[in-house]
């Protein structure tokens, strides 16, 4: 339950824009830019409708890259400010959606890719250091803290519930939604190279992640007494694929090497690498400047079988808003806003100026730290084959290229074998 960008145009091609996907909401740039056939009077805007001529044009950003339009204002209590260096699409400058029409406050819109909605009991399972029950891991940029506020807000947000005339939605029906969200799994049977992923001693597919569902205090490590070390690695998410280390496949074996590349447990620390300035890790285990050696995929995708972040409140900044850029991170797009951030308190972690640009706030909106610049929800990893492209953004068309962007950004060194091993075992979830 997630959307690509083939079923995104398949379905604009059918339909056009009354498929509910395209609506000016969110499914556009900004919905100035529809022509005014598709919009409704807003009652909220002063009776206004589009202005444009190109529906397809309107709508550029989901149909190229699976970009669906965020808009929210910054945290009243702010340790920085936000100013808006590039405006492709108006809506970042337009008075009539960069601002509440209610209350005057800046709105920033941000585009970002829808994450899978399902498998979502990977989601509330969890290592807590905060409150219990509160994941903050749901949206990218961590503002709902549990499914049950992630529900609400789309019904207002997205589907646009109208709450003067419509009313709250009842609590029986929020707990119908999040029952649904929770009981519905999905991942790929088989792959088109490796055939069944339960066969010939596999253990993927959809049936098996159901059943390895469990409660987080059985799939996250017992960490050890003071004094103790740490298991080294500390998590190994995935055994799908033991199976076929031995197997007469060539292509199965690829898949169960590239799962002991992103496990860490390859021979020789192959798939070993040393995380730097990474925001949301390294100043939150360590100390604020410290590389962490020694780290895998699996440090930040750690959740049993499902690849998601088990912490509470996992958003990193791992250099794909722009911010980074120079520095083995993403450069700033030009076909996103480009946002400039002035930080008030000196110059943040791992930033070599208190101002700076960046393409996507993430959680800093959310929390008003400037240290939050870029921050984004560790995403979970199940069917992946079937979703791109990648990153919140867009920005990776093929999972072969997620994995050149995590090669160059940690300076990982894998071979051109194993960068094909590790694009076949994640295409393999």
């Amino acid at each position: 339950m997630s959307i690509s960008v083939d079923e995104i145009n398949n379905r604009f091609r059918r339909s056009g824009a009354s498929d509910p996907l395209f609506a000016p909401v969110d499914g556009a740039n900004c919905p100035n830019l529809v022509p005014p056939s598709e919009t409704a009077p807003s009652r909220y805007y002063g009776g206004r409708q589009g202005r444009g001529s190109d529906s397809a044009k309107a709508r550029s950003l989901l149909l190229k890259d699976g970009l669906i339009r965020v808009f929210m204002p910054l945290n009243p209590n702010a340790d920085f400010s936000i100013e808006v260096d590039h405006d492709p699409y108006t809506c970042n400058t337009d008075p009539n959606f960069a601002k509440d029409p209610s209350t005057g406050v800046p709105i920033f819109s941000m585009y970002r890719r829808p994450l899978i909605s399902a498998n979502l009991a990977f989601k509330t399972e969890f290592l807590s250091f905060g409150a219990p029950g509160l994941s903050n891991n749901i949206m990218w940029d961590g503002r709902e803290p549990t499914l049950e506020s992630q529900a609400i807000g789309a019904t207002f947000g997205h589907a646009q519930r109208d709450l003067a005339t419509q009313g709250n939605i009842p609590a029986a029906d929020v707990k119908a939604i999040v029952d649904y969200e929770t009981e519905f799994f999905t991942a790929q049977n088989d792959d088109w190279r490796g055939g069944g992923l339960h066969r010939n001693g596999g253990t993927g597919g959809v049936r098996n992640l159901k059943v390895n569902i469990t409660p987080s205090s059985k799939v996250l490590p017992s960490f050890p007494a003071p004094g103790e070390p740490f298991p080294d690695p500390l998590f190994i998410p995935f055994n799908e694929f033991d199976g076929w280390a031995t197997s007469f496949s060539p292509h199965q074996r690829s898949v169960a090497r590239g799962q002991a590349l992103f496990n860490g447990t390859a021979e020789n620390d192959r798939g070993r690498f040393t995380m730097g300035e990474v925001a949301g890790f390294n100043d939150a285990f360590g100390g604020p400047t410290d590389p962490q050696p020694r780290q895998t995929c699996a440090t930040c995708h750690n959740g049993m079988h499902g690849g998601g972040d088990m912490l509470q409140s996992n958003q990193r900044n791992i250099g794909t808003a722009g911010d980074f850029a120079g520095r083995g991170g993403s450069a700033l797009r030009t076909d996103l806003p480009i946002f400039k951030i002035t930080c008030h308190n000196g110059t943040p972690n791992f930033r070599t100026s208190p101002v700076f640009k960046t393409n996507d706030p993430g959680l800093a909106l959310i929390s008003g730290k400037c240290n939050d610049v870029g921050r984004i929800t560790v995403p979970s990893l199940r069917g992946l084959s079937s979703r791109a492209p990648y990153f919140h953004d867009g920005s990776a068309n093929t999972i072969a290229d997620v994995v050149k962007f995590y090669n160059i950004r940690f300076n990982m060194g894998l071979t051109s074998q194993e960068k094909a091993d590790l694009t076949n075992f994640l295409a393999a979830l």
